[in-house]
């Protein structure tokens, strides 16, 4: 494969990006003593006050307490559990659970709803109108006191699973009056609310209607103001439920599970015109948890172990929290990423790897930190994640092709050229930059600061490896990832289509795709997919020299498309990190569309990618 074709299909794997200078932070632990383990949900802006909640000792009763200059005022309701629902300067809703005969058969439990201001407790009554099944849920309050709830409505006619009730949407003044917000005629939630008085939830029309937990994927985010609702759309990204809306009318949001469905996907950022994907790569759910004036965003991100990890974001950048924080010992470990206010320090669960699992489960390792701006910015390399360079899947395999995201991972952006080969050898650095896999160099074919491609070099191990950045500045994390002994993807164009070419050399694709002379593939056609990870050749290519023939893949490979078996002609290594595979269309494809092409080597198979067929009578 000419070089020219290499560099088509390496560049949308590589993410553009304007300058960005990325905050350090330190970490503080936040004291709260009197509680086996405990945590803020919220803190000003000065950070002196917060409300939170934690579980007494030897019991397993949970308390709420305002927290003020490190010490925490305790909420007392004797017997009972209480659950923090929302949190802003001067106001904190929460729910007392009382169980009449805590553990016995005919235990009775009983929920009520208080705001917490001024030093008072509130009780929160419901509407006449609403049912009490589970009765108020508040889940979003403003610093005015104003509240974003969902309660249980009577079920109009013709509702699905034959309902009586469904969910519906309510504004509360912070003189106690409820207002029913517009629908779509299904279920509505109001999940979140800003200073404005603004509200931000999510709406099904009836048909739509699924019982439980946003669980409908034709879902709508939508946005109340002055009583009106607007719905804002993107069948890209949804579903979504909104978590978090500031006073900019500015929404973050990400994927909803619940025993019956289990989401995963992207969350989202709306900017007030249009959805912007938060995705860390590789990552199978990112769920934001905060946005705040700023357009700083944190939650957390879950690979496929669903070990949670937290992360900031801003200007289109995701880091992983802990590879910005310069003071964490070893064994501490940031998991989730709950709260930024407005001067920029952030609420965030940890474990500490030192104590016993037994420990860590039953909270006694948690602790609490509050993570402050330095004022500085990052200027060692910073990992955060680590992905096959086709699939986006996290990990690495030998030979193939590999993306390194974070960030000053580079102070230049460019591919590599002509003359970073010398006497046949791949670069093992380009501009200074230098990449290691398991202690062994990488050979870098793209560098950014925010994204590195390498060729992975050749090694037999499997399992954890460490990946490390070198650069002028320094060395960077030592990141752990996983190493497969096969990986394969394929490449894709436009973010969404298998990249391949006809025998003439011109993209398989939709017609007019990207504005370029893309053309539909045809049965019976023979086509040339392009990929990476799919393991050794025979022979073994030379370990770091630059390919001068094509070879043979080890392991044989099959392929399907739109679920028919297709007959591949050709597999092979044609350049470093780039496998090329001929392919016949299956001539039983009808009618014309897009259907996926999946391959499987050693059992071992690709993420399902579309191509375009055109039916040919």
């Amino acid at each position: 494969m000419k070089f020219s074709i290499f560099r088509v299909l390496i560049l949308p794997c590589i993410v553009s990006a304007s300058a960005w200078a990325q905050h350090t932070y330190t970490a503080a632990p936040i004291s709260l003593s009197g509680y086996q383990v405990a945590g803020l949900n919220w803190i000003s802006d000065d950070a002196k006050t917060g409300y939170g909640s934690g579980l007494l000792p030897n019991t397993f009763t949970t308390q709420c307490f305002a927290y003020s200059d490190a010490n925490t005022n305790p909420f007392l309701f004797p017997g009972t559990n209480c659950q923090p629902l929302a949190s802003a300067q001067g106001n904190f809703v929460f729910r007392i659970q009382t169980d009449s005969n805590p553990g016995a058969v005919n235990n009775v439990t009983t929920y009520q709803f208080f705001v917490y201001r001024g030093g008072q407790y509130t009780l929160l009554q419901q509407p006449d109108s609403v049912r009490a099944v589970p009765g108020i849920q508040p889940s979003g309050v403003n610093s005015n006191g104003q509240m974003a709830t969902t309660f249980y409505c009577s079920a109009p006619a013709g509702a699905p699973f034959n309902a009586t009730v469904i969910p519906c949407a309510y504004a509360l003044s912070n003189t106690g009056a409820f207002t029913r917000l517009p629908d779509l005629g299904g279920s509505a939630y109001a999940t979140a609310i800003n200073n404005n008085g603004d509200i931000a939830g999510w709406a099904t029309t009836l048909n739509d209607f699924t019982q439980c937990c946003y669980a409908s994927a034709s879902g709508k985010v939508v946005v109340w103001s002055q009583g009106a609702m607007k719905t804002l759309t993107s069948a890209a990204l949804l579903p979504g439920v909104p978590t978090s809306m500031n006073s900019k009318g500015q929404i973050v949001g990400g994927p909803s599970a619940n025993a019956q469905l289990s989401v995963v996907g992207p969350g989202y950022f709306y900017d007030g015109f249009a959805f912007i994907a938060v995705q860390i790569t590789g990552a199978i759910k990112t769920v934001p948890a905060w946005i705040n004036d700023n357009v700083e965003i944190v939650g957390t991100y879950e690979y496929k172990d669903h070990v949670s990890h937290p992360f900031y974001y801003s200007n289109g950048i995701a880091v992983d929290l802990n590879t910005i924080v310069t003071n964490l010992s070893a064994n501490i470990v940031l998991t989730n990423a709950l709260y930024v206010n407005n001067t920029g320090q952030i609420l965030v669960s940890s474990v500490d790897l030192s104590q016993s699992a037994g420990s860590v489960a039953n909270g006694l390792a948690a602790t609490q930190y509050l993570l402050t701006p330095t004022g500085g910015t990052v200027s060692m390399p910073i990992i955060s994640g680590v992905v096959n360079g086709a699939s986006f899947v996290a990990g690495t395999s030998s030979s193939a092709l590999i993306t390194i995201e974070g960030a000053a991972l580079s102070s230049t952006t460019r591919s590599w050229s002509n003359s970073d080969f010398v006497n046949g050898s791949l670069p093992t650095s380009l501009d200074g930059v230098s990449v290691t896999i398991n202690g062994i160099h990488a050979y870098p074919t793209f560098i950014s600061p925010t994204q590195i491609n390498v060729v992975a070099p050749d090694d037999a191990t499997t399992g954890p490896v460490q990946v490390q950045v070198t650069n002028t500045k320094g060395t960077s994390n030592s990141f752990t990832t996983t190493k497969y002994d096969l990986m394969p993807g394929f490449f894709m164009v436009g973010g969404k289509y298998a990249a391949a070419l006809h025998a003439d050399g011109s993209a398989v694709g939709p017609s007019g795709f990207l504005g370029a002379n893309f053309t539909p593939a045809k049965q019976g056609e023979t086509i040339q997919f392009y990929g990476t990870g799919f393991g050794p050749t025979v022979p073994p290519a030379a370990a770091g020299q630059v390919m001068t023939q094509a070879l043979q893949l080890a392991n044989s490979v099959t392929v399907t498309i739109g679920g028919f078996p297709a007959l591949v002609t050709y597999a092979g290594r044609t350049a470093s990190g780039t496998n090329q595979l001929n392919v016949t269309v299956p001539v039983s494809l009808f009618p014309d569309g897009d259907f996926n092409v999946v391959a499987t080597v050693n059992g071992v198979k690709t993420p399902a990618v579309p191509i375009t067929v055109k039916f040919q009578p």
